[in-house]
């Protein structure tokens, strides 16, 4: 509270600023200790949420943190060159993500929706999920803090707004919020202490569950086509019908209410489902022959002579949408979308733990007259590039690499195709003006994590705790 009332002077003065406020603070992660400078002191933990959420529910401000550029001490010089490249990307994700903003959404939705009618293709992108302090699917049950809220994107505009539902801590009655802008919403969210759905698992489930029968209900009647994500990672815990043994489109029941699916004709409803989709491995072997610089045999005359084939192991490139061809009698196709492209590129092997063989092309060294060194892939008399084999050690370094992620199509349109359906979910976890990489999530889904940084009490909760 004292780091709140420290804020509030800056604060109440930005808040009469009559326009979208965006805040980038310079905060360290380390301050000088007056009795050992060798021995700084930790930003504490309660220092980043307290001004995140003051100038978010008192300031109406968005808000991202960087780290100042580095400073010399000799010289006193900033390095402001390595400074610049994270500063452009703070400025983007403030920018950006705080604003909930997705690129590109209508021309996703007419490319695979271009089979159905204008006037029946998705008129929003409704995403359902409850935010907990710990991103990820629980491993266990699911704790008493969460928020469970829903992001809408109107597919003409591409703007966002995100409603969410709380118990009110004085009359202890659910609270479902009006939509608003995103950015107006994550100001509303800042302010809510503390935030709680009931007492009572029985009692979260059901206003759970009244929650998501508003929002679809309401986005159906009028006539929106919605377009629904429900991440049932931790949500199966509060819907029961979200879950594998439970989920029928012949059935959907919810809040007491059977047969669903008919109030929701018109809706497309897609169940995405974290951390227990399975990577894909493919077997794949690579065909060598084996020559020499003079040899003129072509490449057919090669592959004839068994004897002088080898084969090497390569590695799997599975960087595509996976249909699941199983038999059921629910109604539901179920994909598994593995990330493609990433902004990092690694040259990849066939194994992380053990050493193996690999081809490379040979090359020749030559240099200019400027002594630039060029290299040349060395051929034979064929015309035939020559390779060389060489023993790979094991890799044991990692870089990021988005985690698969299982898509089951749901209800749907008579017409519509569930493999155009999946197609346009895994299109939406990429193609932000902010993020050159895949994402874990498709938007609006991925958005969860910037409300996450606005709930305070998260934040303050690990503070006590300590």
């Amino acid at each position: 509270q004292k780091r709140l009332k420290a804020w509030t002077p800056i604060t109440k003065q930005i808040s009469k600023i009559n326009r979208p406020k965006f805040s980038l603070i310079l905060a360290s992660e380390f301050y000088p200790n007056p009795k050992d400078s060798k021995k700084p002191f930790h930003d504490d933990l309660v220092n980043k949420p307290a001004t995140r959420q003051a100038l978010a529910s008192i300031g109406r401000s968005c808000v991202q943190f960087i780290v100042p550029p580095q400073t010399w001490q000799q010289t006193g010089d900033m390095n402001i060159s390595d400074f610049i490249f994270p500063a452009q990307s703070s400025i983007k994700e403030l920018i950006w993500a705080h604003s909930g903003r997705i690129d590109n959404v209508k021309e996703k939705v007419d490319k695979w929706f271009s089979d159905i009618a204008p006037e029946d293709r998705p008129k929003e992108i409704i995403d359902i999920t409850v935010v907990r302090k710990n991103a990820g699917r629980s491993s266990g049950r699911l704790d008493r803090t969460f928020l469970p809220k829903a992001i809408r994107t109107n597919v003409e505009t591409g703007l966002s707004e995100m409603c969410f539902c709380y118990e009110d801590p004085e009359t202890k009655k659910i609270t479902i919020t009006d939509w608003k802008p995103f950015t107006d919403a994550l100001f509303d969210i800042a302010a809510i202490s503390p935030i709680s759905l009931g007492k009572s698992i029985p009692e979260r489930k059901q206003r759970f569950q009244e929650f998501v029968d508003e929002i679809i209900s309401d986005s159906v009647n009028d006539k929106n086509n919605p377009f629904v994500m429900i991440d049932s990672s931790n949500c199966s815990r509060l819907w029961e019908w979200l879950r594998d043994s439970d989920i029928n489109i012949n059935n959907i029941s919810i809040n007491n209410k059977q047969y669903m699916q008919d109030n929701w004709k018109g809706a497309i409803i897609v169940r995405i489902r974290e951390d227990l989709a399975p990577g894909i491995i493919e077997d794949k072997v690579k065909t060598l022959a084996k020559t020499y610089p003079e040899d003129t045999r072509t490449k057919e005359e090669l592959e004839a002579n068994e004897n002088e084939i080898i084969k090497l192991s390569v590695p799997s490139d599975s960087k595509c949408l996976y249909k699941l061809d199983l038999e059921n009698e629910t109604g539901c196709m179920n994909y598994i979308s593995i990330g493609r492209n990433t902004l990092h590129q690694n040259q990849r092997g066939v194994s992380c733990y053990r050493q193996v063989d690999q081809d490379k092309f040979l090359t020749t060294e030559q240099i200019d007259e400027n002594g630039k060194k060029t290299y040349t892939k060395f051929e034979n008399k064929a015309g035939l590039k020559i390779k060389y084999i060489e023993e790979q050690k094991p890799h044991i370094g990692q870089w990021a690499t988005p985690n698969p992620l299982e898509i089951v199509v749901t209800l749907r349109k008579e017409q519509d195709n569930p493999d155009n359906i999946a197609g346009f979910v895994e299109s939406l976890r990429y193609g932000y003006g902010h993020f050159n990489e895949w994402t874990k999530l498709p938007a609006p889904l991925f958005f969860e994590r910037v409300v996450r940084d606005y709930i305070s009490a998260f934040h303050l909760e690990d503070d006590d705790e300590t």
